[in-house]
């Protein structure tokens, strides 16, 4: 696309401000003065860190010459070195060794020390913080356009590190709310509904669009150069950039012929930038303008070409970001309450089946039981309190009901589809097979002659649009109810509202919450039936295990990608790294196994959600993994003799986490060294030492029983006698101590954290994990007992795993024993080994 001339309308194309070269094109030339100062005051320190993220000091020179192209107003750059200066406290560390988030950044600090770096990042912002793999096309396209010999115009991979590096700063700039709020103000102005991604133009016009709006913000004198923009794709992107970048105001005019000024303080006679809606503007509407003067005169392209992928991204929250409920339905409801309580319902249970889906493994060697029973599920007040708090910042500011017949009066199966086995399709004749039945409906205006085509419902007006919109208000809702409900419960399981509080724009309406929720509506209807089995596993529908729902971590940590990034590439990072992970950077937004963090088992979400990379030293990796060896040495003393047995820290003395770290060619590689060492050497020569596999913590939790409280008197010691039973093992013949409580049930006390199970298949045998009130210890104990997971994930360590886990927790040695041998086996042969890790008594 080019710009047009047309003569006839007395409009002319504008040559570009600048040097020209003899054959017209803007001159280029590296700047080789500026280059050289760079270099001598960075120093050598400097340009190895520059060398560290990959970009060549030549690529710097050629992009700091595009600061020219984009002359930032003083507002818009005092805004990128505030959200610097900010952005500066946004680092964490893992055991003060590999540094993760966004407050480091060597190249963003270089690029803000003076005007025109600053305007490179403005340029980098407008285009960076809403596109993928598009930003290099884009940049690509613009050096051309400019005229740059292809020596002056840096590679791809040059430009998509440039990306990478300025992308934490660019998606911290407001620019990307902006564009979210000023597409729907130009929705309703053009009275459409289109989809969002026709908010930014394709590459090419994108490039030219940039070439152009320099021409206009850098004239000088008398000339007065005006830009005029048909269509609608890419209006929304042409404005923002226009007005809160170069501080150029912004006219819309609509079929009338009367300019509106877009933002506020702007008039028509201060305008440089008109847009017309219409494609097909007349000659008429151009006169309207009364220009004498130049006019750059530019078409949209209708269509985003197939290699330009969104990844946009907008900040959540009433004060500081986009109002989520106004841009995805296209209005801004007033009365949410309804609204609110319905999808703060739908996602609590969708929560609730997450979790009780943990142990619904067919055929699987976990336990299963009710929700309450398990980690996870005993600890779902933390979900649903972030859940609370995620909502609020989507918009429902109000207190928070839960409606637990939601699924039989605000959610019908209107076409009686659902026959107990699930959801058999998700529409019948193009209308969806669940509606919404909202009292807010009867409150908006019923155009009863006039229904949409397609669905059939009857034409709404919401009170708060002065026009019947084009879409069907019955369907946007059920859609914006079904989509934030599952984006809500999935986020649940992280610290999104505490940091992250973005998400992806092309996400929100991209997801399949209809099905979701139609088979949600269809599994709470069936729960009163006394057949009911969760989600039907033995149906040969295997549709009715739906594996969005599922909570392991690969699955989740896939879903959270998707939905926070918008990244393209994001299931494909995920599910290369699968098993081995406990960080991830997916475009910029870096994933976290909170153990990886956390060195206990308090209750917390299950990921943290950052900005920024992973960095060792300085330098920088995608991936964050920690060492698979269990390298152990030593044990300790079982103490001799015991009457009875009750909860006791075995490790007391000096039990310490030593962390260290290694680069390997894509990854940083963690390594948790857990050490044991007695405070009386002397009288106890035992020790341990051994690394700790951090990523079974997590698959480890998701089985891990929890005791409910005795019911009986306090009992704080179970009477017990020593017994000793030779082990059924052809590489050895040694007896192991037991010791036999009164109702002649076999207790072995683990040596060390490692928990070997007994060689004896036939014997039932209950280990205990003597690390009561030990927080560290029972997050190393949980990493040693997975044994089956480590090995179908390649590992060849081929011992057995505990058929039982549970944490004791205001309860006596015997019921913890009862609970975890009878909650563990429901439905399933009884376990012959229970791991029993100590904890509170009663």
């Amino acid at each position: 696309m080019s710009p047009v001339n047309r003569s006839s309308d007395s409009t002319t194309s504008a040559s570009p401000s600048g040097p020209t070269s003899a054959g017209g094109r803007v001159g280029w030339q590296v700047d080789i003065p500026n280059l050289a100062n760079i270099v001598t005051r960075v120093g050598i320190e400097g340009l190895k860190r520059l060398s560290l993220s990959g970009i060549d000091i030549h690529t710097l020179g050629c992009v700091l010459a595009l600061g020219e192209v984009t002359p930032a107003s003083i507002e818009f750059r005092s805004e990128i070195q505030n959200a610097r200066y900010e952005q500066r406290a946004e680092r964490w560390w893992i055991h003060s060794i590999v540094e993760y988030g966004s407050g480091s950044n060597f190249l963003v600090d270089e690029l803000l020390k003076t005007r025109a770096r600053e305007n490179f990042l403005s340029l980098t912002t407008a285009v960076a913080s809403i596109l993928d793999d598009a930003t290099e096309e884009v940049f690509s396209l613009l050096y051309e356009k400019l005229g740059a010999s292809p020596y002056n115009t840096p590679s791809l991979d040059q430009i998509k590190k440039i990306r990478s590096a300025c992308l934490p700063l660019a998606r911290k700039m407001q620019f990307k709310d902006y564009l979210a709020g000023t597409f729907n103000q130009l929705s309703h102005l053009f009275d459409s509904d289109r989809l969002t991604r026709d908010a930014i133009p394709d590459p090419n016009t994108m490039a030219e669009l940039i070439k152009a709006t320099k021409d206009v913000a850098m004239q000088e004198g008398e000339r007065k150069l005006t830009l005029i923009f048909y269509g609608v794709t890419g209006a929304a992107w042409l404005a923002v950039y226009s007005y809160k970048i170069l501080a150029i105001p912004v006219c819309v005019v609509l079929k009338d012929g009367i300019p509106r000024p877009l933002f506020p303080g702007g008039t028509y006679n201060s305008s440089a930038v008109f847009i017309f809606p219409d494609q097909d503007g007349s000659v008429e509407m151009l006169q309207k303008i009364e220009r004498t003067s130049d006019v750059i005169v530019l078409r949209s392209s209708e269509s985003l070409t197939t290699s330009a992928r969104l990844c946009w991204q907008v900040s959540c929250g009433m004060k500081d970001g986009v109002d989520l409920i106004e841009l995805v339905c296209k209005w801004n409801i007033r009365d949410r309450k309804e609204m609110g309580n319905l999808i703060y319902s739908i996602a609590c249970d969708y929560i609730k089946e997450r979790l009780s889906l943990l142990n619904e493994k067919k055929g699987g060697s976990m336990p299963s039981g009710s929700v309450d029973d398990f980690y996870y599920g005993r600890n779902i007040g933390t979900f649903v309190g972030s859940l609370e708090e995620i909502l609020r910042m989507f918009g429902f500011t109000h207190n928070l009901d839960l409606i637990e017949t939601w699924h039989e009066t605000q959610i019908q199966d209107v076409w009686g589809i659902h026959d107990g086995t699930g959801l058999q399709s998700q529409f019948v004749n193009s209308r969806s097979a669940i509606e919404l039945q909202l009292k807010l409906f009867s409150r908006m205006i019923a155009h009863k002659d006039q229904q949409y085509d397609g669905c059939g419902h009857e034409k709404l007006q919401p009170k708060e649009l002065e026009y019947l919109p084009r879409f069907c208000v019955r369907c946007r809702l059920l859609l914006v109810v079904a989509n934030l409900s599952w984006i809500s419960s999935i986020l649940a399981f992280t610290d999104w509202s505490e940091s992250f509080k973005r998400v992806s724009i092309a996400r929100l309406m991209d997801l399949p919450g209809n099905e979701n929720i139609a088979r949600l509506q269809s599994q709470m209807s069936r729960k009163s039936r006394p057949e009911f089995s969760p989600w039907s596993p033995d149906l040969e529908d295997s549709k009715n295990i739906p594996n969005e729902l599922s909570l392991h971590r690969d699955s989740l940590a896939q879903q959270i990608s998707q939905l926070c990034s918008g990244s393209f590439y994001a299931e494909d990072v995920i599910q290369s790294n699968q098993h081995k992970f406990l960080g991830v950077n997916v475009d910029g937004m870096l994933l976290i196994d909170y153990r990886a963090v956390e060195q206990s088992l308090k209750p917390g979400p299950i990921f943290l959600i950052r900005e920024g990379d992973f960095s060792l030293h300085g330098d920088r990796r995608p991936i964050l993994t920690c060492s698979r060896n269990e390298i152990w040495h030593g044990s300790t003393d079982e103490k001799g003799k015991f009457t009875s047995l009750k909860p006791w820290n075995q490790f007391e003395g000096r039990l310490s986490l030593s962390t260290g770290a290694s680069l390997r060619r894509d990854s940083i590689e963690l390594h948790y060294t857990i050490a044991y060492k007695p405070s009386h050497p002397i009288e106890d020569e035992s020790f341990i030492e051994g690394e700790v596999k951090v990523l079974n913590i997590m698959p480890a939790l998701e089985s891990l029983l929890i005791t409910q409280p005795c019911q009986h008197p306090p009992e704080t010691s179970l009477p017990v006698t020593r017994v000793e039973v030779e082990q059924n093992s052809d590489e050895s013949d040694e007896s192991v101590i037991l010791w036999k409580d009164d109702e002649s049930n076999f207790w072995q006390i683990e040596e060390n954290l490692l928990g070997k199970t007994l060689d004896n298949p036939g014997q039932n045998v209950t280990h205990y994990m003597p690390v009561a009130n030990n927080q560290l210890a029972q997050w190393a104990a949980m990493a040693f007992q997975l044994r089956k997971w480590a090995r179908q994930i390649g590992d060849k360590d081929d011992r057995t795993t505990f058929d039982a886990m549970i944490l004791q927790d205001r309860a006596c040695l015997a019921c913890t024993r009862y609970q975890a041998y009878w909650r563990s086996s429901r439905e399933r042969p009884r376990p012959k080994n229970i791991c029993i890790i100590s904890g509170r008594c009663p």
